[in-house]
């Protein structure tokens, strides 16, 4: 090549010969040497095993010696010489074609390289996002852990303040008589959602175990149609079924209640302007449970948003304005459900509703009774009177308030505040 780029204006006539320039000869010895090269390079590189490569190298010497003679010879532009050209032209060729294979196999190993890069890379995303679940699961326990222990603090000291309330309540209608029985009543629901709570705090806290029986839950259901009407209000017009054929499941009967209730609620309280809420219960499976039944709640309020659907089941975390809600809720509903077998989904859609379902398994167990609870007409209560009973209590008030309901049904009472003292006495 080096040498056809000299060849212009290379040429002198020395009798019947053409001779070239000086010019020219440079460009031949260019070409020369540059085939020496790359015949060099071959064979230190240990590529002579390689049959295109023996024939690139005889190539090129054939094209360096035709152009070396053809050069000193003055035979430029014969047949040797047009036959050394296409010699060099088909050597480029198959270089040009080498260079080619090579370039793509570089191209498919770096295309390698990336892909692995590419899914090492997935790999690595993968395993930071289940730490940072991980690490956010932990903190969502811990968190509760924290909650759970002031749950238990403060449902002790309330149920010792609710005890009171019930005795004194008590200890006031037997001494007033039926004249106070309408202010009796209106303390004691008022008693009994204050118990509710502290039975939503004893449950998050895991001191309160659930007390499961085989139930059937439709007639349960039925029970508390005429609560929730009461409980949800004129504004929310409450549907209320069932399929038939549900098998028993293993729940406690006041917890669902409870759970039942709170999604009631919460569901109403998301239709201000009023709406449908539908409570049904039905066939389910679950790939470890073939045989479950589905109890939904399902609202048609303003729905949840997808930012704050991971929170709902958080404690003390709610969207009602102060004053109008504890945030209890749903946590309690999550922690029954769970600490049942089961599993509880939230499905909403912002400005269509939201569908609250709670998944339990099948049991075989035999319920005591249809609907799971003791019948307490059946339970033949034993005489009480002149048998003797020990109260052991801190609380003053809660001992002098069982004390006096306790003298009342003909029980000799002996009070002590602590253990020591009870042993003392029995000793």
């Amino acid at each position: 090549m080096s040498s056809q780029l000299t060849d212009f204006g290379a040429l002198r006539s020395d009798g019947d010969r053409q001779l070239l320039s000086p010019v020219s000869r440079v460009g031949a010895y260019l070409s020369v040497g540059a085939a020496a090269v790359a015949v060099l390079l071959i064979w230190r590189r240990g590529l002579f095993g390689r049959a295109i490569y023996a024939w690139l190298a005889f190539v090129l010497v054939a094209e360096g010696a035709g152009v070396w003679l053809s050069t000193h010879s003055g035979q430029r532009y014969t047949i040797a010489w047009y036959m050394a050209r296409a010699e060099g032209l088909l050597a480029n060729s198959v270089m040009l074609g080498v260079v080619a294979v090579h370039f793509r196999a570089v191209q498919k190993r770096l295309t390698d390289a990336y892909l692995t890069l590419q899914h090492r890379t997935e790999q690595l995303q993968a395993q930071v996002q289940k730490r940072e679940t991980a690490e956010a699961q932990l903190a969502r326990a811990q968190k509760l852990d924290a909650v759970g222990r002031l749950g238990a603090s403060l449902a002790h000291d309330l149920n010792n303040i609710l005890q009171v309330l019930t005795g004194r309540l008590a200890i006031i209608r037997r001494r007033a008589g039926e004249s106070v029985e309408g202010d009796v009543q209106v303390m004691r629901r008022s008693v009994k959602k204050a118990e509710a709570l502290t039975r939503q705090l004893t449950l998050l806290s895991g001191r309160r175990r659930n007390q499961p029986r085989p139930l059937e839950v439709a007639p349960v259901l039925a029970e508390m149609e005429d609560a929730l009407r009461s409980l949800v209000g004129a504004h929310c017009q409450l549907h209320l079924s069932a399929e038939e054929g549900l098998p028993r499941v293993a729940l406690d009967p006041l917890e669902l209640e409870i759970a039942v209730t709170n999604l009631a609620t919460n569901a109403c309280d998301a239709m201000n302007l009023g709406g449908r809420l539908r409570i049904h219960a039905r066939h389910a499976s679950t790939p470890d449970h073939p045989q479950a039944i589905a109890i939904e709640v399902t609202d048609e309020g303003e729905g949840i948003k997808p930012e704050i659907l991971g929170k709902v089941f958080e404690p003390f975390f709610t969207t009602k304005v102060r004053g109008h809600g504890t945030g209890l809720g749903l946590a309690q509903v999550h922690a029954f459900v769970t600490g049942s077998g089961g599993t509880v989904q939230v499905d909403s859609e912002v400005g269509r509703g939201t569908t609250v379902t709670m998944v339990f398994p099948a049991t075989t167990a035999t319920a005591a009774t249809a609907n799971g609870r003791l019948d307490a007409a059946a339970v033949e209560r034993p005489p009480l009177e002149g048998k003797v009973v020990l109260i052991v209590e801190d609380n003053a008030d809660v001992r002098d308030a069982s004390s006096q309901l306790l003298s009342a049904e003909g029980l000799a009472v002996r009070v002590v505040e602590d253990a020591p003292q009870a042993l003392a006495l029995l000793d």
